[in-house]
């Protein structure tokens, strides 16, 4: 403790000890008075007491008092009463005293060191002339002074004592505050940062080394941090700037995305017209072939063939990178999935001498119905096209929570440096003596897109001229009783089987055809034309509602869907079946891919192709709609 801390212990004790000293000696010079007031005012009353005494003494003669008379009186403190008559004890009372009044007044009591207290002598003359003296011996009644002193003074010595020890603990509490003060502040400077996150607050300045090297620290430590947050703000506007930037070419990619998908989708239906009326113009040109013509023509189908499986693969991967809504999802039973699959494949797999197998199970997936149908129906293609010897498997089991799918072929397999790229577009792995009519490699790609879309995993092994696995996993639900309803569907022999003098009788003689592309609407004349069919074509709705009436003779009608930009196809039947006054059997044409409209044609009952058409295809349809009994 140092010097001026024993001046601030001293100096307030001394100021309490010197206040205690004048409180307590106001108190003693007050008892003290008191004490004496109390004395002189018993004196008074034993002289009154006394007096009375006297005063009935000297009414009395020196034979008559009465000792008892004395007792009565009420002298507070009596101790002995004493009656001498000419010098002589005459009466005798002993109150509360045991010593004995002297038989002659003026001689020494045997006990004189045992008188304590006040003694009064009062003379008086009795009736018959005799002097007298009353001599009374009472308590002091006042309180003792010493013991009352000896009290103060012990008051006032615990008073100090307690006064230096409550100063030494207020000065230690003090210097315990004292120096807990900058912890404190500090602590809560740190609650204020941890709150506020607000760099830019500072310790304050303290003398003492430990708390001015923390001061010092925190201040650059918050220095720094501040330093930091700037050039943390400095880079969030410059992320800012970026992604407004991003947010901008995201903005335009989505625009141009959907310009494309609008492109495609508006121009889906001009851009299959080529494809439709090269179609149909090889089938009518295929009805008069001679047998030298036939290689050629199979040849130029062929060509036909691969352009048109490359234009819908571009159309599907259009609509794969524009898809922005999620995929809608159901319980799909596998079983009739996968049998509907297989016997549209067997065929191909005979054709190539190679057998195709299918180990199908009752099983449900989560999935999307017609994209995962694409997803099987590209692998399958994709396994039969490179496969030479042996055969195609295609599978189902279930495995825990999912249903894995399994494609498996005896093919050439593939190499283990190419499996990273298979499911790139335009990607193809070729050798030496594989054959040309390959695709174009957008198969797997479109199985990975369709995949991601679903939320599905696809697994490939492959071992090199051995063969190769291909394994969609689907998640699996509980449900397992699913109905699938069943579709009526319109039987239509395979190209190439049923002969012209089969179909020929069934087919429908009147036929009205509405299309206002020239090259397709010419086409199809010479195609129905070869089939004996007499045809009535127009290219707009006006020109047809005007040649035909109720008189007019017609069998059936064929129309395109998408005629001009205010009629459609649904429209012009309808407008025919009014003018003709019944409801004529119609086909609309279309190569549209917009969900709405293909839910529109779906919604008016009417049947649809879709182009491009072969006229295989159109023919078996054609003679399903002239017989509608027999179909």
């Amino acid at each position: 403790m140092t010097d001026t801390k024993r001046v601030h212990f001293w100096l307030p004790a001394l100021l309490l000890g010197f206040w205690l000293a004048v409180i307590v000696g106001l108190l003693s010079w007050l008892l003290w008075q008191n004490n004496i007031d109390q004395g002189r005012q018993n004196r008074l009353w034993l002289a009154y007491y006394a007096n009375a005494v006297a005063v009935n003494l000297a009414q009395q003669k020196a034979g008559e008092p009465d000792p008892e008379f004395l007792r009565l009186l009420n002298v507070p403190g009596l101790r002995q009463a004493c009656v001498y008559i000419d010098h002589t004890l005459s009466i005798r009372i002993a109150a509360t005293a045991p010593e004995a009044c002297t038989e002659k007044l003026g001689e020494v009591s045997p006990r004189p060191a045992e008188r304590k207290g006040v003694t009064l002598h009062l003379p008086f003359t009795t009736a018959d002339g005799h002097n007298g003296m009353l001599v009374l011996h009472t308590d002091d009644q006042r309180p003792p002074i010493l013991p009352l002193a000896a009290l103060l003074a012990l008051f006032l010595v615990s008073a100090l004592a307690g006064t230096i020890l409550l100063s030494r603990l207020y000065l230690r509490r003090q210097q315990e505050f004292l120096q807990a003060q900058p912890l404190r502040e500090l602590k809560e400077l740190c609650q204020t940062l941890y709150h506020t996150q607000n760099y830019r607050l500072r310790a304050g300045d303290y003398p003492k080394t430990p708390y001015k090297m923390i001061a010092r620290m925190l201040n650059q430590m918050l220095e720094e941090l501040q330093t930091n947050e700037n050039e943390l703000q400095e880079y969030a506007v410059q992320i800012q700037e970026k992604n407004d930037q991003l947010a901008a070419q995201k903005r335009l990619h989505q625009d141009l995305s959907q310009n494309l998908q609008k492109m495609f989708a508006g121009a889906s239906h001009d851009l299959r017209q080529p494809i439709q009326a090269m179609i149909i113009f090889i089938g009518a040109i295929k009805e008069h072939a001679t047998q030298k013509q036939e290689p050629l023509i199979q040849k130029l189908e062929q060509v036909v063939d691969n352009l048109n499986h490359l234009f819908t693969d571009l159309l599907d991967i259009s609509k794969l990178e524009s898809r922005m809504t999620r995929v809608p999802k159901e319980n799909l039973s596998l079983q009739p999935l996968l049998a509907k699959i297989y016997d549209e494949f067997e065929a191909l797999a005979n054709e190539k001498r190679i057998e195709l197998r299918l180990y199908n199970r009752d099983l449900t997936v989560f999935s999307n119905p017609n994209m995962l149908e694409r997803i099987i129906r590209n692998m399958i293609s994709n396994a039969i096209r490179y496969t030479r010897t042996g055969g195609v498997l295609i599978g189902c089991r279930k495995r825990h929570n999912a249903v894995w799918i399994e494609v498996w072929d005896t093919g050439r397999g593939i190499p283990q440096e190419k499996m990273g790229e298979i499911f790139n577009e335009f990607v193809q792995i070729k050798e030496e003596d594989s054959e040309t009519n390959k695709g174009v490699g957008l198969g797997l790609f479109i199985v990975k897109r369709l995949a991601q879309l679903l939320d599905h995993s696809i697994i490939v092994t492959s071992k090199l001229r051995r063969g190769t696995m291909f394994r969609v996993v689907a998640p699996s639900q509980a449900q397992l009783n699913i109905t699938v309803p069943e579709i009526p569907q319109v039987a239509v022999p395979p190209p190439g089987i049923a002969s012209v003098t089969m179909l020929t009788p069934a087919l429908a003689q009147k036929i009205l055809l509405l299309d206002d592309d020239d090259e397709v609407r010419h086409a199809m004349e010479k195609l129905l034309e070869s089939w004996h069919c007499q045809v009535s074509a127009w290219a707009r709705l006006e020109d047809m509602e005007a040649d035909i009436s109720q008189e007019t003779v017609a069998d059936l009608m064929i129309s395109d869907f998408q005629l001009d930009t205010d009629t459609n196809g649904i429209q012009a039947i309808e407008t025919a079946r009014r003018r003709l006054d019944r409801k004529l059997p119609a086909l609309l044409i279309t190569g549209t891919q917009d969900p709405e409209l293909l839910k529109r044609i779906d919604a008016s009952g009417i049947p649809c192709l879709r182009k491009p058409v072969r006229p295989a295809k159109l023919r078996a349809l054609l003679q399903a709609l002239a017989n509608p009994t027999d179909s």
